[in-house]
């Protein structure tokens, strides 16, 4: 899973906003990935969500909105620095989107209802941080028992 949130970014607690940091990026190399087998946008949003949701699908979700996500990345950034926090990559790996198609650089305006689902999971695991944990351990130890884990 790769968090992604959709509040603005001076709103984010230290940890989601560097989680944040950290894990857009995931998108690029997922989308470079796609193009590189020779899919095409309506192969990855024929999989991907109708609307934006976090867990299974939130990747697949994004790789047609590039544009937003270099804007959000930058965004980031920007609150990151304001608050005195290292930043080693302060650009998009340019690398990775200059080798992409144009039918992946899409910009995206999400909807309220989206802006309200992101900050209503923010607010819950910030006020249930050990319920996560707790959940995190319980599904680990099943997968541990049914042989199901991914290594």
């Amino acid at each position: 899973m790769t968090r992604i949130n959709l509040i603005p970014v001076e709103n984010l607690t230290r940890q989601h906003l560097i989680a944040e940091y950290r894990e857009l990026p995931h998108v690029y190399r997922h989308v470079l990935r796609a193009q590189e087998r020779g899919e095409t946008r309506e192969s990855v949003r024929a999989r991907a969500p109708a609307e934006f949701r976090f867990g299974k699908g939130s990747i697949l979700f994004f790789c047609d909105k590039i544009i937003w996500l270099n804007r959000r990345y930058a965004m980031l950034v920007a609150e990151m620095l304001k608050r005195g926090y290292q930043v080693n990559f302060p650009e998009p790996p340019w690398d990775r989107i200059n080798q992409l198609r144009d039918e992946w650089l899409n910009d995206w305006t999400p909807s309220e209802a989206e802006i309200a689902h992101s900050l209503e999971r923010i607010e819950d695991r910030v006020a249930n941080p050990m319920a996560l944990r707790r959940k995190r351990k319980k599904e680990a130890g099943e997968k541990i028992r049914k042989n199901e884990w991914d290594f």
